[in-house]
């Protein structure tokens, strides 16, 4: 076993997991599917694969990718590589081989961390990695063997991590290092890497830790994939406060039961997901049958929560704390706000005031700034905000805003207002609102109008290609309940412009979503877009 480090306050991303391990020396730090770990055997696990890196080649600022499915593994694997003094890539490790291709390609990634058959499904020796040299796997190596025979690429087997030696000395990292370069989903564009130092994301970890008061009695129920932005959350601040993270498979999160049936046993006190998940789980988790005394905080991000369905979660839980939380990835999370009562059909929650030392600026088409309460496009300057777009310099140029007296300011492109007391409501991206008749509607706030009907469980709205001019929207109805058009108009027209009320509406059984789990709003407005009536 390695030497644990003093419990000092720790300088980097590579000095979390030691600081735990020396904080909590008997401390549970992964609660795996099949075993836990203590946080200095986690401290010892990682310090043999950052050795692996380093002797198999790898330098200070090259991309190592991650593609295994989630466990103890993959954490095991970011933190390896921030020791390396590395740049950790995530991969989604269900994406299709030409997606994982597009960012080994454009990330340049030298090595990959992963499990021999999710790296075999994506085929990085086909060409898909062109400067691929090194392969560390689980799993079943030989699988793979052969692939990679003839490629020029090394294969390291690391079932047996205990078999190798520890570092007797790593690179030297500092707060300026990048650290992370991650993709995002899409959902709002073309996919782009967002690239991280450890100054940025130790700047997240710290106020996370201070803002939800995070401590190490904490457990977390993992819910997001390590390829989404959110699980930063799970991989810096859970071991900045050295508290304990429960591994959830991908099964869990597919059947909500499961999830809730993990999370109790386990006696998890903090959620953190996607909007979506956690509706799924009020609608099929079973929580009326659960023992949720552990549960002190729900965390919920990355979309706009139904009124409706936010108020039911609440009361089916009702003496745990509910905070919303924004952030891009770009910045990570920088606004927090904590529910004081579940609110009322149709009211919206305020996104919050600034986390940490963030700054908000509210602007109009000319850049100039706006009255409180005045809407207009969210600036954000933060010291938890990204170095640059990754390899788009034009990207980084376009959202960024030089600032004297403080981090430049990242323009995030949400349509917000900020009241004069520092509180902030968000009201949709500034590409997400349509003109219709001479009109400008938010598409996201008929959204959140529509999935307040008592009928309706989830709604996407968009232009419509069945009536040029108008929108139509797309519904997955509560169960047994059959759709009535007229009448959702009717109890719209009391809540949305008439030129907002949707003259068509579509019924799903399910909806699409992105790799990270949200809405695939997009997808869905391109098929109304397209739709035409049928005779």
């Amino acid at each position: 076993m390695t030497s644990l480090p003093a419990a000092s306050s720790p300088t980097t991303l590579a000095g979390l997991v030691g600081r735990a391990a020396a904080l909590r020396p008997d401390g549970e730090a992964l609660i795996g599917l099949n075993r836990s770990f203590t946080w200095p055997e986690v401290h010892d696990r990682t310090a043999r694969l950052a050795q692996l890196l380093v002797a198999g080649g790898v330098k200070k600022g090259e991309r190592v990718a991650v593609l295994r499915p989630k466990g103890h593994e993959s954490f095991e694997a970011v933190h390896a590589i921030l020791q390396a003094g590395a740049i950790m890539v995530p991969l989604d490790p269900m994406a299709p081989a030409a997606a994982a291709a597009a960012v080994l390609a454009d990330a340049g990634v030298i090595a990959l961390v992963g499990h021999a058959e999710t790296i075999k499904r994506a085929k990085p020796w086909d060409g898909n990695g062109p400067d691929l040299k090194l392969i560390l796997a689980t799993g079943s190596t030989e699988s793979i063997q052969s692939d990679v025979a003839g490629s020029g690429i090394s294969l390291v087997d690391i079932n047996e991590l205990a078999n190798y030696p520890l570092p007797e000395r790593l690179p030297v990292v500092t707060l300026d290092d990048p650290s992370y370069l991650i993709y995002t989903s899409g959902s709002t564009g073309t996919p782009k890497g967002i690239l991280h130092t450890h100054s940025s994301g130790l700047a997240y970890a710290r106020c996370a830790v201070e803002i939800h008061q995070l401590n190490q009695h904490d457990r977390l129920a993992a819910m997001t994939g390590l390829h989404f932005d959110m699980s930063t959350f799970e991989l810096f601040a859970i071991p900045l406060a050295a508290g304990t993270i429960v591994e959830m498979s991908e099964p869990h999160l597919r059947f909500p039961a499961s999830f809730t049936e993990r999370a109790a046993e386990q006696r998890t006190t903090i959620w953190y997901g996607v909007t979506f998940l956690l509706q799924q789980i009020l609608e099929r988790g079973a929580l009326e049958t659960r023992d949720w005394s552990s549960l002190r905080s729900v965390l919920f991000a990355g979309e706009v929560f139904p009124a409706a369905a936010l108020r039911a979660l609440m009361e089916a839980l009702p003496n745990t704390v509910f905070e919303n939380v924004y952030g891009p990835a770009e910045v990570n999370a920088s606004n927090v706000y904590r529910l004081t009562r579940p609110p009322a059909d149709g009211e919206s929650v305020p996104i919050g005031p600034g986390c940490g030392d963030a700054e908000m600026l509210v602007v109009d088409e000319t850049e100039q700034p706006v009255p409180p309460g005045t809407k207009g496009v969210l600036w954000i300057s933060a010291s938890t905000r990204m170095r640059e777009y990754w390899n788009r310099s034009d990207l980084t140029a376009a959202s960024t805003r030089r600032r004297e007296d403080g981090p430049d300011w990242y323009v995030s492109g949400d349509v917000v207002t900020k009241e004069s007391d520092g509180t902030v409501w968000f009201h949709g991206r500034s590409d997400h609102q349509v003109k219709l008749r001479g009109i400008r509607v938010e598409l996201e706030g008929v959204e959140s109008t529509l999935a307040d009907h008592p009928d309706i469980l989830h709604a996407v709205a968009g232009p419509s290609g069945y009536r040029p001019g108008t929108l139509a929207a797309t519904v997955v109805l509560r169960p047994g309940v059959h759709l009535d058009v007229r009448a959702i108009q009717k109890w719209s027209a009391n809540r949305l412009p008439p030129v907002a009320i949707p003259a068509h509406i579509d019924v799903a059984e399910t909806l699409p979503t992105t790799p990270s789990g949200k809405i695939d709003r997009k997808r869905i407005r391109i098929a109304l877009a397209a739709a035409k009536e049928t005779a």
